[in-house]
């Protein structure tokens, strides 16, 4: 599949919310994705093969996400209202992004705040040790 599929999905959902009461076959909408290349007739048809299963994946996906009806008999997709929403507000590639940084500053927390208690213990003990130590009379 592509290198970035949040991309790909999100690529999809846009090209089927730009026509929303419009089915797309496989074909048609493998075709605007991965637009044919200037290759030889073997080289092209290995190669729309791959697309077509690429695209298909995706669909499958998003199917299952429940962002757009597809129908494998006849191998037709239409984007549906939750599809629509999706791609407008924020789309996967987007939501990947806000959960990578959240992540990473829930990683950092979990790090950080275990050293910062340390830190403070230290500290609270040796301030203990200078009033036992310096303040008694």
């Amino acid at each position: 599949m592509n290198e970035n599929p949040f991309k790909f999905f999100d690529a999809i959902l846009e090209i089927l919310s730009d026509n929303y009461n419009t089915k797309y076959s496989l074909e048609e909408l493998t075709i605007i994705v991965h637009p044919a290349t200037n290759k030889n007739l073997a080289t092209k048809i290995v190669q729309q093969k791959k697309n077509e299963d690429d695209v298909m994946n995706a669909l499958m996906f998003l199917n299952s996400e429940g962002l757009v009806a597809l129908d494998i008999v006849n191998r037709q997709t239409i984007i549906n209202t939750k599809g629509l929403i999706k791609i407008r507000t924020k789309g996967f590639e987007e939501e990947f992004l806000e959960n990578k940084k959240s992540r990473r500053i829930q990683i950092y927390n979990q790090i950080a705040t275990p050293i910062i208690a340390t830190i403070a213990l230290i500290v609270g003990i040796i301030n203990l040790i200078y009033i036992m130590l310096f303040k008694t009379n």
